[in-house]
């Protein structure tokens, strides 16, 4: 509990939860609280100013901006976590086993790892999508499987650290299993830093979909996606800037949450 005062102390973190409570509060109810259909084109009232209508203007199509930014939420939000997860948990277990293992499994291992962290996580991660297909779902399971890398390099490092321990070598003594070891021993002392990680890695999941988004190979239209937003709005950056404006507000923000949020966890289970 007093960890917990200190941490809502922090302007930054308070300010992130906050945000990240109310748009996640928004992404649920957007098909209540929308002023308009997100997918309704009014052919003549394209590329509208803001007005007491349409609060934050309509896009090209003539469709309300701020009902596509709610709708755009959840797939922006619920991918980004869903992304990290399942890096997690690729990336988890083959880290667990190269560190424990060792010899043979993490050589092989180590240099598998080694292979993908070389190229750069949004690349790797396009690459996946364009031979997955184009959707939501396959983009979710490139960025994971781009981020998995880094989760197995630092569960692989722990583990290391773990078995060297007292406790693993009194257990080993008594009679206890690899199995045992791993699921008891290894595992909850290797977990924590993965899961810091793993709250520092949402916001630039956040961005990697709204890149894939943009590139089109994330949320195909006609549904609202934050980095779809972004791809039409560039289309008419000279006649409507503004149209720029909320997506990517909506993505600097979240991704600054997510941060805070991440600091937040590792403070939370840093236990000096």
């Amino acid at each position: 509990m007093r960890r917990l005062l200190l941490i809502l102390r922090d302007p930054g973190a308070a300010a992130g939860m906050l945000w990240l409570g109310l748009l996640i509060a928004a992404a649920l109810a957007a098909p209540w609280i929308s002023p308009h259909d997100p997918l309704k084109v009014d052919l003549l009232g394209v590329l509208q100013p803001p007005s007491a209508t349409h609060w934050l203007g309509t896009d090209d199509l003539g469709r309300d901006v701020l009902s596509r930014l709610l709708h755009g939420a959840a797939p922006s939000l619920f991918s980004s976590i869903g992304a990290v997860a399942l890096g997690m948990l690729i990336g988890l277990p083959f880290g667990l086993i190269a560190g424990y293992l060792g010899g043979w499994v993490d050589a092989a291992i180590s240099r598998g790892i080694d292979a993908l962290l070389s190229f750069p996580t949004i690349l790797l991660a396009v690459g996946i999508a364009a031979v997955l297909g184009t959707s939501l779902t396959n983009a979710v399971i490139a960025i994971g499987i781009a981020f998995s890398p880094g989760f197995a390099r630092l569960a692989r490092a722990r583990t290391l650290a773990v078995k060297q321990e007292l406790y693993v070598d009194a257990a080993r003594a008594a009679g206890a299993g690899a199995w045992w070891l791993l699921t008891r021993h290894v595992l909850p002392n290797a977990v924590t830093p993965v899961i810091v990680q793993a709250g520092l890695l949402l916001g630039t999941a956040l961005l990697a979909e709204a890149s894939l988004s943009f590139l089109g190979l994330g949320v195909q239209p006609p549904q609202a996606s934050w980095g779809g937003m972004l791809a039409r709005a560039l289309l008419y950056l000279e006649r409507a800037p503004d149209l720029m404006i909320a997506p990517g507000v909506a993505l600097l923000l979240t991704a600054l949450a997510f941060n805070s949020l991440g600091e937040t966890a590792r403070r939370w289970l840093d236990p000096r």
